[in-house]
């Protein structure tokens, strides 16, 4: 894997992503909404591969919020390591509590009649591009409804 490496602002990072699929949102009805702390810590890596992985995560969560729900992609400074956390929330269904520990797993789909469409990839590449940057990626539910996936990705 051939990364491209140079600083990237993540607070760039999340606005173009949340300007590249706001007419994909509004069209399915979904309010998308970018979060992003003031000052955060310029992070070194690709940025085409970095906008594949937030395209990839907030794809998924337009796919699943529903109707008048909500997106919201958020970046602040990572509380205990020196680096950015990005996260990706939305306010449908959920995932299954089985489902979680496979959600990066190649090939790996929740329930085919819940995820309509989709190869099993889209997540399992994230986990790549993350972790080829020195990052982590995780997936949780929300409560009291939705799913979060958050990235961190340390500083340059």
């Amino acid at each position: 894997l051939n990364l491209d490496r140079s600083p990237v602002d993540p607070a760039a990072l999340v606005s173009e992503a949340c300007v590249r699929f706001g007419a994909r949102a509004t069209d399915g009805g979904i309010r998308l909404t970018a979060d992003v702390a003031p000052d955060l810590p310029v992070i070194y890596g690709d940025p085409a591969r970095l906008a594949q992985v937030l395209g990839n995560l907030i794809e998924n969560a337009l796919r699943h919020a529903p109707h008048g729900g909500t997106v919201t992609v958020s970046a602040r400074p990572a509380a205990s390591r020196h680096g950015v956390a990005i996260e990706v929330a939305d306010d449908g269904p959920g995932i299954p509590a089985s489902a979680i520990p496979h959600l990066f797993d190649r090939f790996y789909r929740v329930e085919a009649s819940r995820s309509p469409g989709g190869s099993g990839l889209g997540l399992a590449i994230v986990r790549t591009l993350v972790e080829a940057h020195g990052g982590t990626v995780s997936a949780s539910n929300r409560d009291p409804r939705g799913a979060s996936f958050e990235i961190w990705l340390p500083a340059a």
